[in-house]
């Protein structure tokens, strides 16, 4: 990472994202994600683990993705986002999201106290 490459603010807790698709409309394959996300130019892998399926990126990105699936749909995607994650990094996950026209909630920007009703 260039040393010029602005990271985020420092946070005690992990910055997460959940990304939803507005009211009323279905989710979408897991597959138009993983192509809006290599279109916004991340390199990221669908990997299943004992808690479910997460996205995973490259060495360079430490971001992840918790994927919710209902009846063979993405219904969100909650990313944990960690201190020192750059702005390019995020600014992918935007493109992706708005790409596919999903909506991002920001856990800090809805409820700054730590206490979350999406969790």
């Amino acid at each position: 990472m260039p040393d010029s490459e602005p990271v985020l603010e420092p946070n005690p807790e992990p910055t997460e994202w959940l990304v939803v698709p507005p009211a009323g409309i279905p989710g979408c394959p897991l597959e138009d994600w993983l192509g809006a996300l290599t279109q916004a130019g991340a390199q990221v892998l669908a990997k299943r683990r004992p808690e479910g399926l997460w996205l995973v990126f490259d060495a360079d990105c430490p971001i992840q993705g918790f994927v919710s699936i209902e009846r063979g749909l993405v219904e969100a995607i909650n990313f944990e986002i960690p201190d020192g994650t750059t702005h390019n990094h995020c600014e992918r996950l935007r493109k992706a999201a708005e790409a596919l026209t999903w909506e991002i909630w920001d856990q800090n920007a809805i409820d700054g106290d730590g206490d979350n009703d999406w969790d």
